[in-house]
């Protein structure tokens, strides 16, 4: 009885030294840490695109409408597949699930559920734009420049 019992615990501590390093390691790849290691050049590559975006979807027929909870001015937006040609090359490089555009705001979204993360590229006060990064309950701002 005591070599089944030993053998399995050793088999359960290898599997589990196995998946902790899966899962170490599918945090070193993942999508969100290849955005976060950029340089500044590359966000502000980015924010261009977004801008770009921003000029060549206008809020018009096309445009989604929601209302807000306890306002007055409805929410309206525009949502562009991930894949759409119009968008610029930087973006779908991100390989993103959609983009969001609204008058003043564009909403990357990239990946569903576990490890998915949303790109904004929006105003933070009168003088500057800035883009930040949604991941999991982690608000981290990457790129702030004054316009």
């Amino acid at each position: 009885m005591r070599l089944p019992r030993k053998i399995l615990v050793s088999i359960s501590i290898v599997v589990g030294v196995c998946l902790l390093v899966m899962y170490a390691l599918s945090l070193l790849t993942s999508d969100y840490l290849r955005f976060m290691g950029k340089d500044q050049r590359y966000y502000s590559d980015l924010a261009r695109a977004c801008d770009l975006v921003l000029q060549q979807h206008p809020l018009g027929t096309n445009a989604t409408t929601l209302p807000i909870v306890d306002s007055d001015v409805p929410y309206v937006f525009i949502r562009i597949p991930g894949h759409d040609r119009s968008l610029p090359r930087i973006i779908r490089d991100l390989d993103p699930e959609s983009v969001i555009v609204s008058s003043n705001r564009v909403h990357i979204s990239v990946g569903v559920g576990r490890g998915g993360f949303g790109i904004t590229w929006e105003p933070h006060d009168g003088s500057h734009w800035g883009i930040v990064t949604y991941a999991e309950g982690l608000v981290r701002g990457v790129y702030v420049e004054t316009r």
